[in-house]
């Protein structure tokens, strides 16, 4: 068995490199004392077609249908076979055929990823094999599988066609390019980083249609704008309430769309919001939309009725007048005159022109006194400092005071903030305070030891939050703390309570110079 084992590894390794006279030889050395595999039947099918073309894989593709019928395989596994007989059915003209016999056992599969992990290792298999059986059920069953009660599910669901937004627009002269893509550098006094931004343009689509709550535009042809999303990646379900699956290789979206749409006669600039109106993504991703308005005054806005308070509260600071919103439901379909469309990517790799931007509008005018210094308590069960004790106690005597941003008003925050000469926080959406800071202020990230952490630039959160400071001239301090021995409540990987270093801290405080 062993010996079968290596030969199938040997043929895989073979297949990856195109050897495929090497691969059929070892694949059939494996079936001669393994008879009626499944999936190194599937495998044999697959190499003689790329070998041989459709004919000569065609009496293996049968077999192997044959034999998963009869074979016990875990749910990648099957997937995967699965999507490796459809493409020898797509290539030999029969997918339709095919699929009819082996759908069963493809949409059981899909419906046993009951995890977040399975489902993302599953994810490419289960997209390409639906895209070429046109399966939508099985996309759905599969979303309904790793996560249960997702916003969305029972809506219809389509299959669209994709365009960026530049290759829709460009050619009807409705693109406008506020920022090119360019490398940035950005310096503040020990603080330096180098990063590609994406760059900032928007496009104007007649009669552009939104699902509200999915951070993507749909056009009058069907087409999904597949680039304009926060998280700059379409694979991500996250770019929205809604899950959502991009076929790359077949250029579609499969997505929920509602069956009967409103219309608004209106210029609109579709302000979106991010996945269950997060306010840290709120501020740092979706308020840099508001730019574009410079060069549409007349435009509204539409959002979702459910923003929240503190959302709105923001959303003032820009000039936006309740008279100028469009309240969008949530799942519901919108159709407008003109749809404004802002392409401006992620935090990560935002142009410094959009940092400042929200910097003016966030920051408040400090008040006459002297500066203060602010430690930003974090109030969700994630991400704990296991010595707050000795924290708090330490930082009490350097003459700090004790803030919650998440129970303060907005307005609240920038009067705390923009007297805040140094604020320490943790990794996490309360960094974004930096861009309630003046120029010159401190901001110090904590940061527990992970495999990603840089010690420069810290985690995600904390690198986000370097180049949110750099660009504004504050500056960014990281600290990075020690895991704690218990992980302590975690829903994402970067999750996990940390000790602090307080020597350490103190030493990093006492070396930063005096405010004005």
């Amino acid at each position: 068995m062993n010996v079968l084992k290596e030969s199938y590894e040997q043929g895989w390794a073979a297949y990856e490199d195109g050897r495929f006279d090497d691969a059929a030889r070892l694949f059939e050395q494996v079936l001669s004392g393994a008879p009626g595999d499944a999936r190194v039947l599937a495998m044999l099918a697959v190499t003689l077609l790329h070998r041989d073309g459709p004919k000569g894989a065609r009496s293996h593709l049968d077999a192997a249908i044959a034999a998963l019928g009869e074979t016990a395989l875990e749910s990648e596994i099957a997937l995967e076979l699965c999507a490796q007989l459809m493409q020898v059915a797509e290539a030999s003209g029969d997918a339709a055929g095919v699929y009819g016999r082996i759908a069963p056992h493809a949409r059981a599969a899909a419906a046993a990823a009951r995890t977040p992990a399975a489902g993302a290792g599953l994810y490419d298999i289960a997209v390409t094999l639906a895209a070429i059986a046109n399966d939508l059920e099985l996309i759905r069953a599969f979303f309904n599988s790793y996560m249960p009660g997702a916003v969305g599910l029972d809506l219809p669901m389509v299959a669209s066609p994709v365009m960026s937004l530049r290759d829709w627009t460009l050619p009807k002269k409705r693109w406008l390019e506020l920022d090119p893509p360019e490398t940035v550098r950005l310096e503040c006094g020990e603080y330096a980083r180098v990063y590609q931004s994406v760059g900032h343009a928007a496009g104007v689509i007649p009669m552009g249609e939104i699902l509200c709550g999915w951070d993507f535009v749909v056009t009058p042809r069907g087409e999904v704008i597949h680039d304009i999303n926060y998280l700059n990646d379409p694979k991500m379900y996250t770019g929205g309430w809604f899950p959502h699956a991009f076929d790359e290789s077949h250029g579609r979206f499969f997505h929920p769309w509602p069956e009967r749409s409103a219309f608004h006669d209106a210029d609109v600039l579709y302000l979106s919001a991010p996945a269950f109106l997060s306010i840290g993504h709120w501020q740092c991703d979706f308020l840099r939309r508001l730019r574009v308005l410079r060069h549409f005054p007349a435009a509204k806005i539409a959002v979702p009725a459910d923003l929240p308070p503190k959302h709105r509260e923001m959303l003032a600071l820009f000039g936006v007048k309740q008279e100028d919103i469009i309240e969008c439901a949530l799942g519901a379909r919108y159709r407008f005159r003109n749809l404004i469309v802002s392409k401006c990517g992620s935090s990560m790799g935002c142009s410094p022109k959009d940092l400042r931007f929200l910097g003016a509008a966030l920051c408040a005018p400090p008040a006459p006194g002297p500066r203060t210094r602010v430690f930003l308590t974090r109030a969700a069960s994630t991400r704990k400092i296991v010595n707050q004790d000795e924290v708090t106690e330490r930082l009490t005597a350097l003459g700090f005071d004790f803030f919650n941003l998440a129970t303060a008003s907005i307005a609240a925050q920038r009067h705390c903030l923009a007297q805040a000469d140094i604020v320490i926080a943790s990794m996490g959406s309360d960094l974004l305070a930096s861009m309630f800071l003046q120029a010159g202020a401190h901001i110090i990230a904590l940061d527990y030891n992970q495999p990603e952490v840089d010690l420069v630039t810290g985690a995600l959160d904390c690198a986000a939050t370097g180049i949110h400071a750099a660009a504004r001239n504050v500056n960014f301090h990281l600290l990075a703390c020690a895991a704690a021995e218990q992980r302590g409540v975690a829903f994402q990987r970067k999750d996990s309570d940390f000790v602090v270093d307080c020597d350490a801290l103190e030493r990093m405080i006492r070396g930063i110079p005096p405010g004005a």
